[in-house]
């Protein structure tokens, strides 16, 4: 299968004419159609928007035009259709993740302040994008329920169901609880640890990367010693902090 989003030789991600009328079912014609009919300013179209070329089954040269996220965004706003929605959340994923590829991680690693995953908030929505970029792929609902599980593990050394069945024995919660809420209650430190990486595998990186350097390990004592100073919300200002002796440790 076709990549929707590629490396050019200048280091950006991009995309093109011919993988997005592929995509969107559209003849590359209408595609092309489209771009020369939008009313863009010269100075947005030469930067986000290149001309170029390919050699179709005939050998013959044919036209096609090179595009950019936001030449991409452009380019779509007026498709309508079956399935358009999720199609353009798929570029638009494969996007962020090239991007951030390229990037070297430096820029997604910056624009996330640690102090924000301290909030229950930040955690949820750091979990549920993570979750709508899973199910767009192939492994869908089985994938989303390995990484949990995985991550639950390395982070607790249990799964997420076991993680509940252990606090539901301990009388801490009702069994309807999810492995991540209770984390939360639990040990915020690893919660918000959890929602870093979750935010991470959105970008680009992979569980073996963060594992394979630490991250499960040692960002806990980082979040840790924020709790512990009192650099947090209301909300996960606990005197039964798992780190403070309250809760019991569930994975001890």
């Amino acid at each position: 299968m076709q990549e929707l989003v590629f490396p050019t030789e200048a280091g950006n991600a991009a995309t093109d004419t011919l993988r997005v009328a592929a995509a969107f079912e559209k003849q590359h014609e209408n595609v092309l159609r489209i771009y020369d009919e939008l009313k863009l300013l010269p100075a947005i179209r030469s930067c986000h928007f290149g001309e170029g070329f390919y050699t179709d089954e005939c050998n013959e040269r044919r036209r096609s035009v090179l595009m950019t996220c936001t030449g991409f965004k452009s380019l779509v706003n007026g498709f309508s259709g079956k399935n358009y929605a999720h199609i353009k959340r798929m570029f638009l994923a494969e996007f962020e993740r090239l991007e951030a590829q390229l990037c070297g991680y430096v820029q997604p690693l910056q624009a996330l302040p640690l102090l924000g995953l301290t909030t229950r908030a930040k955690q949820v929505e750091a979990e549920t994008g993570l979750a709508e970029h899973l199910l767009e792929h192939p492994a869908g609902a089985k994938g989303l329920a390995a990484y949990h599980n995985n991550i639950m593990r390395c982070l607790t050394g249990k799964t997420a169901s076991e993680y509940v069945q252990a606090g539901v024995f301990a009388g801490i919660c009702p069994p309807s609880t999810s492995g991540r809420e209770l984390l939360r209650q639990l040990e915020p430190a690893k919660a918000a640890t959890a929602a870093w990486m979750d935010d991470q595998m959105r970008r680009g990186r992979s569980l073996t990367q963060m594992t394979k350097a630490g991250v499960h390990k040692y960002l806990p004592l980082a979040f840790e010693a924020m709790l512990r100073a009192g650099i947090a919300p209301a909300e996960l200002q606990l005197e039964s902090l798992s780190t403070l002796g309250g809760w019991p440790r569930l994975n001890a």
